[in-house]
């Protein structure tokens, strides 16, 4: 047993990935969570990114990250056409789940991988790029600015 839940991330190039940009940081400010994998298509990518963000294995599929029993976590970063492969061999293993919205190409897909998470008896969820989001953007900068909450209160 570990002390934190392992994490095997998908789409984990240090360059250019929305994982670089969001996901790894917010892995590494919680001691929680331990990065042990990463995943992308490219062999020197996956050693980049297992260097860059201290995973001890690299891989070049999500399956093979998925089968990884040193992964309890299963983050899905990657182009919204790769969600329901990488989803499916992270369910296949029985690995928990966080992936990009959307889950899938379509209501079917999503409602498909959604009944697979529920009999593989794990916990999914889908993450929502609320960086982006304009009242996330807003509150930001209010906050920054200087505002405070009690000038938002009615």
């Amino acid at each position: 047993m570990h002390d934190s839940i392992q994490v095997g991330v998908v789409g984990a190039n240090p360059a250019t990935s929305w994982a670089a940009a969001a996901h790894f940081p917010a892995l590494a400010s919680l001691d929680e969570f331990t990065v042990t994998a990463v995943a992308t298509t490219r062999t020197a990518t996956a050693r980049d990114a297992a260097t860059a963000f201290g995973a001890a294995h690299a891989f070049t599929s999500a399956a093979e990250l998925a089968a990884c029993p040193d992964v309890d976590l299963v983050v899905v970063s990657v182009k919204s056409s790769g969600h329901a492969p990488a989803v499916r061999a992270a369910l296949a293993e029985g690995k928990h789940v966080l992936c990009e919205w959307p889950l899938g190409a379509d209501v079917e897909e999503s409602a498909e991988l959604t009944a697979a998470a529920t009999r593989a008896g794990v916990v999914s969820a889908i993450g929502l790029q609320g960086y982006h989001s304009p009242p996330v953007r807003y509150v930001r900068d209010f906050i920054a600015g200087g505002g405070t909450r009690e000038e938002v209160r009615p």
